[in-house]
C-alpha cells in the first residue's frame, strides 16, 4: 500500500483517532466506490492503519 509523508488536514480526520496530526498516512478504499478501476479512499495514519489490521488479526486468532 503506497504511504504518504503527511496527512491532508484540509480532509477528514482520521477515523480510527479522530485527529489529523501530520504523520505518514494511507489510502485506505471506500468499498462499493469504484468505477473504471477508480475508487474513492480515506486517509487514515499508517500506525493507527496497522494497529486495526493488527487487532482483527488478533481476533480472528483467538476465535479460531
Amino acid at each position: 500500500m503506497r504511504t504518504f509523508a503527511g496527512f491532508n488536514p484540509a480532509g477528514p480526520p482520521c477515523p480510527i483517532c479522530k485527529t489529523r496530526a501530520d504523520v505518514e498516512t494511507v489510502l485506505v478504499p471506500i468499498p462499493g466506490t469504484e468505477h473504471d478501476r477508480i475508487v474513492e479512499a480515506r486517509q487514515v495514519h499508517k500506525r493507527c492503519y496497522d494497529l486495526a489490521i493488527e487487532m482483527r488479526r488478533a481476533k480472528q486468532a483467538k476465535t479460531e
